[in-house]
């Protein structure tokens, strides 16, 4: 996936006063922070991370209130005698500095009711070279300079500065996605046990803000042919106090999506002729530059091929079983590092052409970059490395399939055989699963160790095979094939469905390669053919 990270917000994302007021009829400050999305001008949606990290920290803040800029500016005048110090709203006086004054010097402040002044002053402050601290609440008091015991008047003149001190009260966030016409949307705030809302001075908001900004940023996407080239985010750091406010943790990951055909969205329909051996072909965009995360390409075929060729499903393998499914459930897993491999030994009755594999990760450290490879077997442990796959990207943190694709296809012998994956970048936990006499070792590829824990597991993962030759056709041929930029491709049944996935072709793709791909289907045993708009999810890099 991508990821704005931290360090890519820069400066703005340091603690800074809220000075702007909120528009609308209540009265409140804000800072805005803009996040930039890339997305390279080709996706058609984009999805946020559950994962996505965000920590605000709003804390105090003094300001004067006299300087230019203030959020609260105050006023001063003189009224009968006396210097009538107001606010727009009650605050926190911490501070009033005088332009001079003597050794023992004070500041008095008086509350008032009109012409009434308080007999007692509400608090007295010895003068010193940041002022007299007064520390008191109002939105309108009368100062007075004291000295000797005796309340001398002062002119507008005399005082310098009126230090405010504000605490954060009610933070919120909220964001907005730039040119939406819909404009802010809040964050929903945490609750606690009673649901109760709790606005916490520091708080997390990344899943709150992945969940609500993948919402609105579907909407907003339905409205245009394909996103900007950049979106514009603007992060909204609320407070009913001029406080200040901070992001102190930051991790957005999201994925592009981009739905359809080169020429259109819609699904297409290809009829085949019985023993024509015709080859039909339609074109799939292709962002560039990017990294595919899945391509599944879904194809339904019915007439006089679809019976056989739901019958012919590849040759997948699980601890060395031959199965046509992923393991239901993954009970364990292995940590893998970048440096480190882990493997499983599966054992193969016959010679097969593998082109792939499906394997279970959970990512632990993102972005991860998987590989992975065959080894011989050397008396019961990983021997010589015989192939390896294109890398492909890991970013769920939950048990997900992963596609990995060798180009070319890889040819295994009957027998025992490793299968080993390793990481270029990040951590990943390699998904177990339970098998008759499953073993799992890992090492760096010289020096290996059997992990005894996982006696009886292997990896919760299956091979994939190019298609069987077709039954009840003359011709010999696949009953059903399919091709990507001159690649063949593995067909995985789902039902009534075959399924393609083009990752591993994408993302072999030379750097100058076209905007898009021609992808071949041929269909032996004739029927007509319908190919749903395939998804691709994928990552600019």
């Amino acid at each position: 996936m991508t990821r704005v990270l931290l360090a890519a917000l820069g400066s703005v994302a340091a603690a800074a006063p809220l000075n702007a007021p909120s528009p609308g009829p209540v009265r409140r400050f804000r800072r805005v922070v803009r996040v930039s999305l890339a997305t390279g001008g080709a996706a058609h949606r984009i999805e946020v991370l559950a994962d996505t990290a965000m920590t605000v920290v709003f804390s105090s803040r003094d300001y004067d209130a006299l300087a230019s800029g203030a959020p609260d500016v105050a006023t001063l005048s003189s009224v009968s005698g006396d210097l009538v110090l107001r606010l727009p709203v009650a605050r926190e006086v911490a501070s009033v500095r005088l332009g001079s004054a003597l050794t023992g010097d004070q500041v008095a402040a008086y509350r008032f009711d009109g012409l009434v002044v308080s007999e007692d002053a509400v608090a007295v402050g010895t003068h010193s070279s940041s002022g007299a601290l007064l520390n008191v609440t109002d939105a309108q008091l009368i100062l007075r300079r004291r000295r000797a015991a005796t309340d001398l008047p002062l002119s507008v003149a005399e005082v310098a500065g009126v230090m405010i001190g504000v605490d954060p009260a009610l933070p919120r966030i909220a964001f907005a996605i730039v040119g939406d016409p819909e404009g802010e949307v809040a964050l929903p705030p945490d609750t606690d046990a009673t649901g109760a809302p709790v606005l916490a001075d520091t708080a997390s908001w990344g899943p709150r803000l992945a969940a609500a900004l993948t919402a609105q940023l579907a909407r907003f996407a339905a409205g245009l042919s394909t996103l900007p080239d950049s979106l514009a985010l603007d992060l909204i750091l609320e407070s009913d106090t001029p406080c200040q406010a901070a992001i102190t943790a930051f991790d957005l990951g999201y994925e592009l999506l981009r739905t359809g055909f080169a020429d259109n969205t819609a699904k297409q329909v290809l009829r085949f002729a019985p023993g024509s051996g015709a080859t039909q072909s339609v074109s799939i965009s292709v962002p560039s530059p990017m990294t595919a995360l899945s391509a599944p390409l879904r194809l339904t075929l019915a007439g006089a091929g679809a019976s056989s060729a739901l019958r012919k499903a590849g040759i997948v393998t699980d601890g060395g079983l031959l199965t046509e499914a992923l393991p239901e459930s993954v009970s364990q897993g292995v940590a893998v590092v970048p440096g480190g491999l882990a493997a499983t030994r599966i054992t193969l009755d016959a010679a097969v052409v593998v082109t792939g594999a499906q394997v279970v990760f959970g990512a632990v450290e993102t972005p991860a970059e998987v590989t992975l490879s065959f080894w011989d077997d050397a008396g019961g442990l990983p021997g010589q490395r015989l192939a390896e796959s294109v890398a492909a990207a890991v970013t769920a943190g939950r048990p997900t399939a992963v596609t990995l694709t060798f180009m070319p296809a890889v040819t295994l012998a009957a027998g025992a055989v490793w299968m080993a994956v390793s990481t270029r970048r990040g951590r990943v936990v390699l998904g177990l699963a339970a098998a008759t006499g499953g073993l799992v070792a890992t090492g760096d590829g010289i020096a290996w160790t059997v992990l005894k824990a996982a006696d009886g597991m292997t990896v919760a993962s299956r091979l994939l095979t190019p298609r069987t030759v077709g039954e009840g056709t003359s011709s010999g041929a696949s009953d059903l094939t399919v091709t990507a930029a001159g690649v063949a491709l593995s067909l995985v049944a789902e039902g009534a469905l075959w399924v393609a996935d083009l990752a591993g072709v994408l993302n072999a793709l030379p750097a100058s390669h076209p905007e898009a791909i021609e992808v071949e289907i041929s269909a032996a045993s004739g029927g007509v053919m319908t190919l749903d708009p395939p998804t691709l999810r994928y990552v600019i890099i």
